[in-house]
């Protein structure tokens, strides 16, 4: 299974499963898997509150980042993942 199949699979278990939220978050410190970590934690939306204080941290990193390389797809996704999880929206 490629990794955004597996991360989607993840995603869908932790709807009913909290502690898949918790490795769905550590893939977010994997840069070629932390867009489709953000966008499964955003689908998952309040569900994956656990999740708030790694994607507050990778935002920190990734703002700092954007600022010197001005790549802000990741800080996008991030960002709206993050907003789903806190407002349900």
């Amino acid at each position: 299974m490629e990794l955004s199949g597996h991360i989607k699979s993840m995603a869908n278990k932790a709807k009913v499963e909290p502690a898949a939220v918790d490795k769905i978050a550590e893939l977010l410190d994997d840069e070629s898997a932390r867009l489709w970590a953000a966008a499964s934690l955003r689908e998952i939306g309040p569900g994956a509150r656990n999740a708030i204080p790694a994607l507050k941290r990778v935002l920190a990193d990734l703002r700092t980042h954007v600022l010197i390389h001005n790549q802000t797809l990741p800080l996008i996704y991030l960002e709206a993942a993050l907003k789903a999880i806190e407002t349900g929206a």
